[in-house]
């Protein structure tokens, strides 16, 4: 639609006679399609949720310049490696691509299990573990999260 298009008015308002449209339209944005909707949906409603591996990852992803990650959770009562990764029981393993390391440990924190530990860099030397403080906003307690940058390889 073109600016001065509009040539009359749909519907009835009381005293209104004439319309013009002094400025181009904002057409919107294009239809999503059902799986784009279907993984929209799935991610706004995470984005509330605590305590789940979707929720974490999809608050993750929510981080501004995160572009990837990759979550597990070691339920057990036993250390599991995982793809060369060492999970000691009841932790979280978070990898993530982008995003400070400080927006990182927060949404781990905040999103995790209470009582759920993480990685340590003494049983994966080999992989780059990230040790981040963050600040509890309510108490002021200072804890130590823990998570794993990709590491760049070579192709």
């Amino acid at each position: 639609m073109c600016i001065g298009n509009i040539d009359g008015y749909f519907g009835c308002c009381n005293g209104l006679e004439t319309a013009t449209n002094p400025s181009a339209p904002v057409l919107g944005q294009d239809l999503e399609s059902d799986m784009e909707f279907r993984s929209r949906i799935k991610n706004s409603l995470n984005i509330n949720s605590i305590a789940i591996l979707s929720a974490i990852k999809s608050n993750l992803e929510s981080v501004s310049g995160v572009t990837d990650s990759y979550c597990y959770d070691n339920y057990t009562s036993a250390t599991e490696t995982i793809d060369g990764v060492v999970v000691p029981a009841h932790s979280l393993l978070a990898c993530v691509e982008g995003g400070t390391n400080l927006d990182v440990a927060k949404v781990l924190y905040e999103k995790k299990t209470i009582g759920t530990g993480y990685i340590t860099a003494t049983d994966n030397p080999d992989f780059d573990v990230i040790t981040q403080n963050v600040i509890d906003e309510t108490y002021g307690t200072t804890y130590t999260v823990r998570f794993m940058r990709p590491k760049q390889t070579a192709v």
